[in-house]
């Protein structure tokens, strides 16, 4: 693969672990600086913990902003995709989607020697 590739590969993976750990993170951190109890699935209630609106302003922007880079993201790892599948047609995508993994012929003991 040419440089520009690898890299945009590493940087789109790297943006996109960065925001698997982040939007929990922040969604989180805006959720208990509220004043009020958050319910968690109907199951209990997780008690306010630094009930702060500047912290909880600040939980929420970052929460936004990671959904915004998050679709962005997602959209270059889709263009990606379709550019392994369509266009370049070298295999890489079927590391991920296993019916798009082109299949090897099996070596048998007589075509390994």
């Amino acid at each position: 693969m040419p440089w520009w590739e690898r890299w945009s590969a590493t940087a789109v993976h790297l943006g996109l672990y960065a925001v698997m750990i982040g939007l929990p993170v922040t969604g989180f951190l805006a959720a208990t600086s509220l004043t009020v109890p958050v319910p968690v699935f109907g199951l209990f209630e997780l008690p306010p913990m630094a009930t702060s609106p500047r912290l909880h302003e600040a939980g929420e922007e970052a929460h936004e902003f990671l959904v915004g880079l998050a679709v962005f993201l997602i959209f270059f790892h889709v263009i990606g995709t379709v550019w392994h599948i369509v266009i370049r047609r070298d295999g890489i995508a079927g590391r991920m989607i296993p019916f798009l993994a082109r299949r090897q012929p099996e070596r048998t003991a007589s075509t390994a020697a």
